[in-house]
């Protein structure tokens, strides 16, 4: 489910960590570094001064774990209010777990839009449903995982959500 904050933006970088690439995108810097034995790190700066960053076992930003390159090209406007977007998939390195989408805005003030819960990944969409232009996210809710049956019993019914007010909400 979506939140409007990200699980982590203090993090440390240290001198040993190496930069595995750096995109630019107008004024800002996407940085992803490699910790030996431990995490990426992925850290966004705009003009030089750090609005985020996330570590976890994996960080990926754009289309990695998507397929649709043109679609979740840095910069792209995903919300439909004009702005460019950046999605990141996050991974934690369990077992059948724990994926995190963000849905970011790298536009004139940095803003997180969003984090979606979605566990697994498996089925987690954007696609433009209503046609407007706007992003509607579709993914499984793994809430039941593995509680009355095993994984690949579960249930997963599709959630879909909408973009309204600037924040995504369950669509009815």
């Amino acid at each position: 489910h979506p939140s409007a904050q990200p699980k982590s933006i203090a993090v440390n970088i240290p001198s040993s960590a190496k930069l595995q690439e750096s995109l630019q995108f107008n004024d800002y810097t996407i940085s992803r570094y490699f910790i030996e034995g431990k995490n990426s790190v992925l850290e966004i700066s705009k003009a030089g001064v750090r609005v985020f960053a996330l570590q976890e076992t994996g960080v990926f930003p754009g289309s990695y774990g998507f397929g649709d390159h043109e679609k979740f090209a840095i910069g792209k406007n995903l919300t439909g209010n004009g702005k460019p977007n950046l999605v990141l998939r996050t991974y934690s390195g369990g077992a059948n777990c724990c994926t995190d989408v963000h849905v970011l805005e790298l536009g004139e003030q940095f803003r997180h839009v969003a984090r979606f819960d979605a566990r697994n990944a498996e089925g987690v969409s954007f696609e433009d449903l209503d046609k407007n232009g706007i992003l509607t996210v579709s993914m499984a809710d793994w809430h039941y995982l593995n509680v009355i049956a095993p994984m690949i019993a579960s249930p997963a019914p599709k959630l879909i959500f909408r973009l309204q007010n600037g924040r995504y909400q369950l669509a009815p």
